[in-house]
């Protein structure tokens, strides 16, 4: 158990780098108290290239269509987020660990920006969310 834990440890600080390293030169990264995550706020035309390096690092995404049909553990994040509303996406590393690596995408109304809030999300008590917080700021040297 304690080698899956390890492995999967290193996937979510992986996933984490490779989204720090895309979006280094775009924006800055600051800790969003409100939903207990990490924030860039993705100015255009930068939002494609950000997306698609989204969809390489948290390989599991939804939409307003079929979030419906996401695992409960995914559908508990998206109610902790307010529900996704049209436009907004929510991206995941591995929708059955837990801790869970999830990354919300949510468009101005203007389209000329977009909020990137990159979060863990703990579903067990034996979970610690202080420690899942503070790795998550050590990556992105918060």
């Amino acid at each position: 158990m304690l080698f899956r834990r390890t492995r999967v440890s290193e996937r979510m600080e992986a996933a984490c780098e490779q989204l720090l390293a895309a979006t280094k030169d775009i924006s800055a990264w600051e800790w969003d108290d409100t939903h207990d995550a990490v924030l860039a706020i993705i100015e255009s035309p930068h939002e494609s290239e950000t997306l698609a390096t989204l969809k390489e690092s948290l390989p599991h995404s939804w939409n307003t269509l079929d979030i419906r049909d996401a695992p409960e553990s995914v559908r508990h994040v998206s109610g902790l987020l307010g529900d996704l509303m049209a436009g907004q996406l929510l991206f995941v590393l591995d929708p059955e660990v837990d801790p869970m690596l999830s990354a919300a995408w949510w468009p101005w109304g203007n389209r000329l920006k977009s909020s990137l809030r990159i979060s863990y999300t703990a579903g067990s008590k034996a979970v610690a969310k202080a420690d899942a917080n503070a790795t998550l700021r050590a990556c992105f040297d918060l």
